[in-house]
């Protein structure tokens, strides 16, 4: 085995004052020694070269002990000649080009002194760039780190592959036992750089404090001096972020496992593992543009423009594309879900996240299913000490495919106003949910509804639509008709309110309604809003819900525990 061999340096930077008083007479007996305190001195980055020279003097002696170097982004003239002199394998793994670290430090800084410091700083990044091209193996995590590291540093793309970064599930994993945290947002600064973007998720934190105020914003790592420690105090955030660093990796987890969401606010990633990790703990996740981070959140993440507090700000909200509340239906690891009539899967994927119960969704229109398989694939595998599925079945509410008491809870959300017997549907959903089973029904609201069926009259209007409402519940009518088969009252609200004049507009100009302007100017602003979630559209939302919330949510559990 190999264990950790440590190569002593003068490690400057944890010295008192950086280290400019830290040379010693003996110092000056090694060259590599001299070399780093006096380069140091003069603002230079110089560790990559002198760990370099450390560790081929180190591998010149012992050779013989390893059959392969892996060297993780050194790239330095000593860490190459254990290729070209040792005649050892070297695998080198750059996981971005530091070029980019350079351009967005230099791009935020406006003084010309601070500018000229960035530029000496970075001065290794032309040794990274003659080692990189006499290099015969490099590793890169990402398509994307692979194509710029080919295209900045000038090395063959060939000699690139991209291998994505492991994560530990033994870590990283849901866990039904940690409660998350309401309004709770975490992100991760290993750098407070200009690269990490800190600075426009804190800008987008404070204008959402206005409507959110009882937000959190948790950083995992040490604000520097300057930078965004003084932009927080400037915006009086100070006792608002936390900031948390030195964390085990099972401390992190629980961070992730606890977090409403995680966001990723950088300009540039050549992974992005804290994304991959919150997804594989079953976090909702917020990411920018920057680098490979759309290519590691998939379709399984919110994407947001780069270098943008609003994009941010705006991506915060969506759970709320919903209409079930989760949290209402007291979900326990291993619970076993029906979503009836689960079109294209909304519910299905966001129950397949969090990873601790078993989800069955079915709908008798296989394009629609076709679609939430699609979508079912691109989310990030789950981990769980339990042994959970997802599955998708074409079947008739009327007559469902499964035994009695196969469920825990059964979701059945805008079914019920498209069957004539629905009162057959709630003894289906009866007989296959267990006895101290949970129910949530929703239906359109009666009076939003009843206006599209005046506005679109028979005999072709909207109700006389294939496949479209043929009934108006009133609530307590619906009510009562679910109590009736055993069921107990738990709850109940509004949804959707910001759909509705979607539909009044579709119904007004029925005989267009696939090409009226009207109907295709709301059409984009409902879809700007479902990818933006701008908090104005969200809190107005919220305010109208109660008043003409498009969709009527029900609650129900069993009978004793009412």
């Amino acid at each position: 085995a190999v264990g950790r061999i440590e190569l002593p340096s003068l490690d400057l930077y944890a010295q008192p004052h950086l280290g400019h008083y830290a040379l010693r007479p003996k110092h000056l007996l090694s060259a590599t020694d001299t070399y780093e305190y006096f380069g140091h001195l003069s603002g230079k980055f110089v560790e990559p070269y002198t760990f370099g020279r450390r560790a081929y003097q180190y591998l010149r002696q012992h050779r013989s002990d390893y059959d392969v170097i892996l060297d993780n982004q050194c790239l330095a003239e000593g860490t190459l000649r254990v290729q070209t002199r040792l005649g050892l394998p070297l695998v080198t793994v750059i996981h971005h080009p530091i070029t980019q670290d350079r351009r967005l430090a230099l791009e935020a800084e406006p003084r010309l002194r601070r500018r000229l410091l960035i530029r000496r700083w970075y001065a290794f990044h032309r040794m990274q760039i003659r080692v990189a091209r006499r290099l015969h193996t490099i590793i890169s995590p990402s398509e994307c780190a692979r194509a710029h590291v080919a295209e900045e540093f000038g090395v063959d793309r060939t000699r690139i592959k991209a291998i994505p970064l492991g994560i530990d599930r033994s870590f990283f994993k849901p866990n039904p036992a940690v409660k998350r945290r309401p309004n709770r947002v975490v992100t991760t600064a290993s750098a407070d750089t200009p690269l990490k973007g800190l600075r426009f998720l804190v800008e987008a934190y404070s204008k959402l404090l206005d409507t959110h105020p009882d937000l959190e914003l948790v950083v995992i790592g040490r604000p520097r001096k300057g930078g965004t420690s003084k932009q927080i105090r400037e915006l009086g955030l100070a006792d608002k972020v936390q900031f948390k660093s030195d964390l085990s990796r099972e401390q992190l987890a629980r961070e992730f496992q606890t977090a409403t969401m995680l966001v990723s606010p950088s300009l540039y990633e050549g992974f992005g593992l804290p994304a991959a990790e919150a997804m594989s703990c079953g976090t909702p996740v917020i990411v920018t543009d920057g680098g490979a981070l759309p290519e590691v959140a998939g379709n399984a993440g919110v994407v947001v423009a780069k270098g943008d507090a609003d994009a941010l700000r705006h991506g915060r909200d969506i759970s709320s594309m919903l209409t079930a509340q989760l949290d209402r239906l007291a979900l326990k690891p291993g619970d076993h879900v029906l979503d009836l009539g689960c079109g294209e899967g909304r519910h299905v994927h966001a129950l397949h996240t969090l990873g601790y119960v078993n989800v069955v969704g079915v709908d008798r229109d296989e394009p629609s299913l076709a679609t939430a398989r699609e979508a079912l694939d691109d989310l990030p595998p789950r981990e769980s000490s339990h042994e959970v599925v997802t599955e998708l079945h074409v079947a008739d509410a009327l007559e469902l495919p499964f035994e009695s008491n196969s469920f825990d809870v059964v979701i059945c959300s805008e079914v019920l106003e498209h069957i004539a017997a629905f009162e057959d549907v709630l003894s289906e959903i009866r007989r296959v949910l267990k006895p101290h089973g949970r129910l949530c029904v929703s239906v359109p609201r009666a009076w939003p509804e009843r206006l599209c069926w005046q506005l679109a009259p028979a005999p072709d209007g909207y109700p006389f639509d294939s496949g479209g409402h043929i009934r108006i519940f009133e609530a307590l009518a619906l009510r009562r008709a679910i109590q009736s088969k055993g069921f107990a009252f738990a709850g109940k609200h509004h949804a959707h309110a910001l759909h509705a004049p979607f539909w009044w507009l579709k119904c007004l100009f029925w005989q267009r309604r696939d090409d009226h302007p009207l109907i295709e100017a709301y059409h984009s602003f409902l879809v700007w809003d479902l990818l933006k979630r701008p908090a104005l559209t969200r809190a107005l939302e919220a305010l109208l819900n109660p008043i003409m919330g498009k969709s009527l949510v029900l609650y129900f559990g069993p009978e004793e525990v009412a």
